[in-house]
């Protein structure tokens, strides 16, 4: 069902929730990607046993997440505008987390 929106009409608007959307993303995504390389390397030198096992359970486990990360990312940036007005609104946000921080 197509939804009519009356309050969240302002593009601009819109338009920095996909961006930070994306951030999160690809935040999840770095996120991911360290804890694979993480347990690539435990699993070089685990013995086998339970500790073993869950460890390969983790890795496969964040593999999908990597691979629906990388599927997202790759259909959001599908809905953004060219990369100067995302490169604009990310230095918005940032800016307003410096100003936060300062405060």
């Amino acid at each position: 069902m197509a939804v009519t929106y009356r309050a969240f009409t302002d593009e601009r608007t819109q338009l920095r929730v996909l961006v930070e959307f994306l951030e999160a993303q690809e935040r999840d995504h770095y996120v991911h990607s360290q804890n694979k390389d993480r347990y690539d390397a435990m699993l070089l030198t685990l013995p086998d046993g339970p500790y073993k096992t869950r460890v390969q359970k983790l890795l496969a486990d964040v593999t999908a997440k990597i691979a629906e990360t990388e599927s997202i990312i790759d259909a959001t940036q599908a809905q953004l505008p060219p990369n100067g007005e995302v490169d604009q609104i990310m230095a918005e946000i940032l800016a307003e987390r410096a100003a936060k921080k300062a405060k």
